[in-house]
């Protein structure tokens, strides 16, 4: 029910240690038989780490990923993944979270499956973008953590709107 694994690798060359990399992984899985219907449930969740010391480029990443099935009489199965990564890159000083999310149904022969991913980089990560030619259009900067903090009026109202409020008062109890 309970688990986790890991992984530690180097690659050392005569005169100095290249690289080093670390992964470690823990989370929990179960699953049911009922004979004709069976399904399983699984989350995990790591860290990965990666130094290469003739550049001096680090990336480490925390992950989780979270997946679970069904199957009725092996004629349908339907299955859900979704996946969070959140890394940071020292070669560009760049932030960057990607969620992924795999659906997958099988009926008889058919079977389909969809995928969609996104992924956000933050402000403040990385060199300022490079000057463009004449005529190129401007790159688009994200905004940064406090600009997308700060308050706003709704688009449809016009009220004032605050993130930073709205979050703690989801989390408040009305009593």
């Amino acid at each position: 029910m309970l688990g986790g694994g890991g992984f530690f690798g180097i690659v050392l060359t005569p005169r100095n240690v290249a690289v080093l990399e670390a992964a470690l992984e823990f989370g929990a899985a179960v699953s049911l038989d009922f004979g004709v219907a069976s399904g399983s449930v699984s989350v995990m969740a790591g860290i990965y780490f990666r130094l290469e010391a003739d550049t001096g480029e680090c990336r480490i990443t925390g992950y989780f990923r979270a997946r679970g099935e069904v199957d009725v009489l092996g004629i349908v199965s339907a299955s859900i993944e979704l996946c969070l990564d959140l890394s940071y890159e020292s070669a560009g000083g760049t932030v960057y979270g990607r969620a992924r999310i795999t659906i997958s149904v099988h009926i008889g022969f058919w079977s389909q499956s969809v995928t969609l991913e996104c992924e956000k980089r933050f402000a403040g990560s990385g060199p300022p973008p490079q000057p463009l030619a004449a005529g190129s259009p401007e790159p688009v900067r994200p905004p940064t953590f406090a600009e997308m903090m700060a308050p706003y009026p709704d688009p449809v109202t016009g009220l004032r709107r605050d993130p930073v409020d709205e979050y703690c008062t989801a989390f408040a109890s009305v009593r």
